[in-house]
């Protein structure tokens, strides 16, 4: 399934850029794109027809986030409904926020280990988020489902309501 894909990594490190490749070639995907930038990434999308985009967040002179809002927006783009997996160094709330605002579809911290980068794929192409138009936003549904914590028995009721109740406020904070 994962190796008749067409990945395009787009990161402004060549050291980043090999290692990502050579973890895609192990799991058997032959046909990837390499792009240095956001820019180039956006000229060779209309060339390529990627599958899936891997970026990278901080590049010059277009980063991740505008490479995703361009995807998306863009009425030119060639595909405002492709997977972006974005690549950061940093994992504040602040930013998460600002990439799923972007149509960032998954977002993963470095570093990234050859066993969640595949995990993070197979789950991007066997469990696709349906995407969403609405009033300045376009993109994956941004609410994240299937998340409830399971009953607990009688013995812990009391822990899983406390456990529930800040889970919920979490969501809302995320949502």
């Amino acid at each position: 399934m994962i190796e008749s894909l067409k990945i395009m990594i787009v990161d402004d490190s060549d050291q980043m850029r090999r290692m990502l490749k050579a973890m895609l070639m192990s799991f058997g995907v032959t046909q990837i794109i390499i792009a240095n930038n956001g820019h180039d990434a956006l000229q060779m999308t209309r060339e390529t027809w990627p599958d899936i985009i891997i970026t990278d967040w901080n590049m010059k002179p277009t980063n991740g986030i505008q490479l995703a809002q361009a995807l998306r927006w863009d009425t030119t783009s060639y595909n405002p409904y492709v997977p972006i997996l974005l690549l950061t160094g940093h994992a504040d709330k602040e930013r998460i926020i600002e990439a799923r605002d972007a149509g960032i579809t998954e977002i993963m911290v470095k570093p990234v280990s050859p066993t969640a980068l595949h995990q993070r794929l197979i789950t991007m192409i066997e469990k696709p988020r349906p995407f969403v138009e609405e009033k300045g936003y376009f993109g994956p549904d941004r609410r994240r489902r299937n998340l409830e914590i399971p009953q607990a028995s009688d013995r812990r009721s009391r822990l899983s309501a406390q456990i529930r109740h800040s889970f919920d406020k979490l969501l809302k904070i995320v949502n």
